[in-house]
């Protein structure tokens, strides 16, 4: 199944998936912006199906609105209000209004919760590919994940004119005008506390120090917690170092390529590019086994997802045309999946042959084409981003690792430190990232109650 996504601000505007059958070429089905072109397209492909996208998105929608106000745009301060039955009672009536009849549906797997609205497979793939973003498949993922094709579908998908970098230097720039001070290229080693057990600052490589009441850790959270001296268990003083963590569960490594494209043979692919396997449904659930893992043989498809900014944004590219901006994200094991005797040398050599393979069945042909290949497997994310296990997009969002489960952005053990970033509450992926900064600020402000005036 080949999805694909045109355009830099709104959804469906050139979208769609790909899904390969047996002896065929690849299938292809768009993310249509307009409720009607989409249902006639679903129509087309299955009879009901486009009233049956009307009901879907509806209720996809509504578990959005009501999960973001609820569950995800919000701190808690004990599991007793996490799980408080008085605060569920108002959303009854919201919840039945959008379609969801029954809240507990939203616990089932988002591949048997939509096979309740849609018999083909392709097009539940069409609604289920977001799973790769929060490390799990569809499953897994409960239902209530089918907020993320509701928020691409009817919010839109937004990219940032020069790249992600762009977002990075806008916030530095802001936070200088404000006073704020960055110092880069200063490793921490330790997160120091005074006799009391409150922080009192941090330590740098070389031994300097800076003296801080507040310190907000923005390192992906297990891996600081491992190997930031002063975080972790209570009285820790030590860190634990390198070696894989399977004490959690986490989401993908990721090997990308990020490749300049010389050619005019990429009219197949959109801004926004997916591609699903596979042959029969039962291989298309064992697709979503993520390559290199343990007891597990490489397959003959696998999903992975392809975008070019160059559609859109010429700042992507520089020199003389035609010239293309390409990067691939593909899901593999991460270090703690990772089976003995597999090593990501050889799965970066595999999947790339694999996805030049892919794109020459929808018509682009790269070979010969890259003239310039950056490659990041999960050894890079993890020694270049401090990502443990080298997962990608940190830790999963298994029902253990949601809500009040998922590691919390205020320390228990020590006063004064907070976590922000993907693998502390809500999530990872953009748009939760940036709401856990705003979480923690209005934690820390919180915390220091009338004293946050005088900072």
């Amino acid at each position: 199944m080949f999805f694909q996504q045109g355009g830099p601000r709104r959804p469906g505007e050139g979208s769609s998936a790909t899904r390969r059958g047996e002896g065929q070429p690849p299938d292809t089905l768009d993310l249509l912006l307009e409720d009607d072109e989409m249902a006639a397209q679903l129509e087309s492909v299955e009879e009901g199906a486009g009233e049956a996208y009307s009901r879907m998105i509806r209720a996809a929608r509504t578990a959005l609105e009501v999960g973001n106000g609820a569950f995800i745009d919000r701190n808690f301060a004990t599991l007793a209000e996490f799980v408080n039955p008085l605060r569920f009672l108002p959303l009854l009536p919201r919840l039945v209004d959008g379609g969801i009849l029954n809240p507990l549906s939203l616990l089932r797997p988002l591949d048997g919760w939509l096979r309740g609205y849609f018999r083909d497979p392709r097009i539940r793939a069409l609604f289920t590919f977001q799973t790769l973003y929060v490390g799990l498949s569809p499953y897994t993922a409960p239902s209530a994940f089918s907020l993320l094709a509701a928020t691409e579908l009817t919010d839109g998908v937004y990219y940032p004119a020069g790249g992600f970098g762009e977002v990075a230097l806008a916030l530095e720039a802001r936070a200088k005008q404000v006073g704020v001070e960055v110092e880069l290229a200063a490793e921490v080693e330790a997160v120091t506390t005074s006799s009391r057990g409150w922080v009192s600052g941090v330590r740098t490589k070389g031994g300097r120090g800076h003296d801080a009441s507040v310190v907000v850790v923005n390192a992906d959270l297990p891996w600081a917690q491992r190997n930031i001296a002063g975080l972790g268990e209570k009285g820790k003083t030590e860190v634990r170092g390198g070696g894989p963590d399977d004490s959690r569960g986490y989401s993908a490594g990721i090997v990308e390529f990020c490749w300049g494209v010389r050619g005019d043979d990429l009219q197949a692919l959109q801004q926004h590019n997916v591609f699903l396997s596979s042959k029969s449904s039962k291989s298309f659930e064992e697709s979503w086994t993520r390559p290199g893992s343990k007891g597990g043989d490489l397959p003959e498809d696998a999903n992975f997802y392809i975008h070019e900014p160059s559609k859109t944004d010429p700042t992507a590219v520089s020199g003389p045309g035609p010239l293309h901006s390409v990067m691939v994200l593909f899901p593999v094991a991460n270090k703690a999946e990772l089976q003995a005797g597999v090593e990501y040398a050889d799965l970066v050599e595999w999947s790339r042959d694999l996805i030049l393979r892919r794109l020459k069945e929808v018509g682009v042909d790269l070979e010969g084409k890259i003239e310039v290949e950056a490659v990041t497997d999960p050894d890079a994310w993890e020694s270049e981003y401090n990502l443990q296990n080298g997962a990608a997009f940190g830790l999963d969002h298994g029902l253990d690792q949601l809500g009040w489960f998922r590691p919390r952005n205020k320390d228990e053990s020590r006063c004064g430190v907070y976590y922000v970033g993907a693998s502390t509450h809500p999530g990872n992926g953009v748009p939760l990232v940036f709401k856990s900064a705003r979480l923690v600020c209005e934690r820390i402000l919180e915390d220091l109650g009338p004293s946050a005036n005088e900072m």
